[in-house]
């Protein structure tokens, strides 16, 4: 049967009383040992400022209530909290339930997956205490994720490849590439990552014996195959390091010094596909490779940061030409509103 409390968990309420009320103490611990990490009986006492008497006392309270409570004896013995249905309102702080709402609301645009989002919350919602659950309607009802051009992602797929990257399980499916033709491939797949708004999976290429990165909305089909891989070194220093790699296209090496931060840099370009090497406080050096420098000369521009070119000269010739158009275009709406006012 489910436990009942008459408490509502109160995460600020708990702060400061709770080596003096034994119910939100205990409400306290269980809110620790659902974070998963390993504790001891003596690391739990000292956080809750009380004894490990008293802290002995409070875990069996909680398996009073119902909790499946662990603990290893001997010196160091570890103190988990087995999983159990038994499960009063969830212990979410401010922070962690809106991050949880902006999480859902963000899987709904970004994994065409509105409907799950939308039942999830819902059942979040009913699971949460009083005030929490106000702030997490709070939170809903005021963000907004504006569409985007990303393809919905089949939620079995994502969910299918997910396990399969976990448990190191082979794969197999169709693959629409670009042209759109179609092939056949049989994968281990390693990760799931989100670039520039798409879903890809990165993945070693069981036939061709490589790494490669499949475009999750051109995946259909997939099945589990038997048995399992062993796990390969990335190719590259990291995820990031390698998808710069892989989807870099051949072109124009461009050099660039801004007269910002690296950091301020990097915070107005996102989703840049270079390399930002910091020169002093107020300068920094972006390195890429471009297949238009006068699209790319556009580009930087609208980031309002004065920068020089260090190289190519196409794109020094390029900016020039950009500082022209724009400058003939301010000169054409200046004439026109000399000649209204005529």
């Amino acid at each position: 049967m489910r436990p009942h409390l008459d408490r509502i968990y109160d995460h600020d309420a708990c702060v400061g009383s709770e080596h003096t009320d034994p119910t939100a103490r205990t409400l306290s611990l269980l809110s620790l040992l659902q974070t998963g990490r390993p504790w001891t009986v003596t690391d739990l006492a000292v956080r809750l400022a009380v004894s490990g008497r008293t802290m002995r006392r409070d875990l069996g309270r909680l398996r009073g209530l119902g909790y499946q409570v662990r603990t290893r004896p001997g010196p160091g013995g570890a103190v988990r909290l087995l999983a159990s249905s038994a499960v009063p309102p969830l212990l979410f702080d401010d922070d962690e339930v809106l991050a949880v709402v902006a999480g859902l609301r963000l899987a709904g645009e970004r994994l065409g997956a509105d409907d799950a989002a939308g039942r999830a919350h819902a059942k979040l919602e009913r699971l949460l205490p009083p005030r929490l659950a106000v702030r997490a309607a709070a939170a809903a009802a005021v963000t907004e994720v504006v569409p985007g051009v990303t393809p919905a992602v089949d939620l079995r797929t994502f969910g299918l490849l997910a396990d399969a990257a976990a448990e190191q399980g082979r794969v197999s499916f169709a693959y629409r590439r670009r042209s759109g033709s179609e092939s056949f491939r049989v994968v281990d797949p390693v990760r799931l990552v989100v670039r520039r708004g798409q879903w890809y999976l990165l993945a070693v290429d069981v036939d061709r014996d490589d790494w490669r990165t499949f475009r999750l909305d051109r995946v259909r089909d997939t099945e589990r195959v038997p048995g399992t891989y062993a796990r390969r070194d990335l190719p590259a220093a990291s995820v990031q390091a390698y998808l710069h790699s892989d989807f870099a296209r051949p072109g124009t090496r461009v050099s660039l010094v801004f007269a910002t931060s690296a950091q301020r840099l990097a915070d107005l370009l996102p989703d840049m596909d270079g390399e930002l090497v910091p020169l002093d406080h107020s300068s920094c050096r972006y390195v890429t490779q471009v297949s238009s420098p006068l699209w790319f000369a556009a580009t930087t521009a609208v980031l309002g940061v004065p920068f020089e070119v260090e190289e190519p000269t196409a794109l020094a010739d390029a900016c020039r030409d950009l500082a022209a158009v724009l400058g003939g275009a301010g000169q054409v709406q200046t004439e026109r509103r000399w000649a209204s006012n005529e």
